[in-house]
């Protein structure tokens, strides 16, 4: 914890990081359900990730799938 901490981070925003980064190879890259995705990152249900990929990209997971975000 004082690791992060001397880092100016900590463990659930390197966690929502590496979801994000794993949400959204998933989402462009397999067929897996949202519900499947949403599992396998460990939510327990799938409206709790569809509210997270709402807040991190501004649509759906649906809607990211179909119209991947640009740039870095």
């Amino acid at each position: 914890m004082r690791r992060l901490a001397a880092e100016a981070t900590s463990f659930q925003t390197l966690l929502d990081q590496a979801r994000q980064a794993q949400a959204l190879w998933m989402l462009q890259h397999t067929q897996w359900t949202v519900d499947e995705i949403a599992a396998r990152l460990g939510y327990a249900d799938t409206s709790n990730f569809s509210r997270t990929v709402r807040r991190w990209w501004g649509q759906t997971p649906s809607g990211l799938r179909a119209n991947p975000p640009t740039g870095g």
